[in-house]
């Protein structure tokens, strides 16, 4: 139920039960446990899709995340947009789209590995698979009219999808494919979907547990010298996004 995504999204964000929660108004208890149990990094972690989702103000196009996994940023964006675009009619809101295979991760190439480094715990076929989660996110994609999930492997999705929306441009691409080949594979197939000014965050550039990423990065921007700019995060300054020229 959404109900239980929620509590699970507030658990992860550092939320207590609102019945732990000692506060004189219980209706703001949510908001009180959040700014009294998150951490650092989770007020970062929402920060930083604050920061995004504002730089989009004058870039045209949708928002497409590939690497879903337990709706954690997905929500994030979709809740996010709904405050900041309130009062605007349905052609004019923002539509979220969210690729995953929703069955974990693919085969690991040999990008993904480095010699003599042990892998990280769920970086194997079949990792990081959340499939409570969703059909949870199932459920809150009913519900939010302007969202939209796509089951499947990348190299199998996104072609698809954008010969079946010729008009779809893109605002905003989040990365968190954690693979080589599937990083790969998403730039391929969306740059020419972003539009200029648009955005690209990676999730792991340049982050020693997820190598194949920052590989897949390397090799497809190369030839592409000066169209683009790379931008650090204010919030999480370990992240990266890029902005399109």
């Amino acid at each position: 139920m959404l109900k239980n995504l929620v509590v699970r999204v507030f658990r992860k964000l550092g939320f207590v039960p609102l019945s732990q929660v000692n506060v004189w108004d219980k209706r703001k208890g949510n908001l009180r446990a959040f700014q009294n149990s998150a951490s650092e990094k989770e007020w970062r972690q929402l920060m930083m899709y604050c920061e995004m989702m504002y730089k989009l103000e004058k870039v045209p196009g949708d928002i497409a995340e590939f690497g879903v996994a337990a709706g954690i940023s997905f929500i994030s964006f979709v809740r996010i947009l709904k405050a900041l675009e309130r009062g605007l009619g349905g052609l004019e809101q923002r539509k979220v789209y969210g690729f995953d295979s929703f069955e974990g991760l693919p085969d690991l190439a040999v990008q993904d590995t480095i010699e003599n480094v042990p892998a990280a715990q769920e970086m194997h076929k079949g990792g990081y698979a959340h499939q409570e989660a969703y059909n949870d996110l199932v459920r809150f994609t009913q519900k939010e009219t302007n969202t939209k999930l796509i089951k499947g492997w990348f190299n199998e999705t996104v072609s698809p999808f954008f010969k079946e929306n010729p008009h779809t441009s893109l605002a905003f691409i989040h990365i968190d494919c954690d693979l080589y080949e599937s990083t790969k594979s998403v730039l391929d197939q969306s740059w020419d979907r972003l539009s200029p000014g648009g955005i690209i965050l990676f999730d792991e550039l340049n982050h020693p547990d997820f190598p194949g990423e920052t590989v897949a990065f390397r090799e497809f921007f190369k030839e592409k010298t000066g169209q683009f700019s790379i931008h650090q995060v204010r919030a999480m300054p370990a992240k990266r996004y890029l902005i399109k020229h």
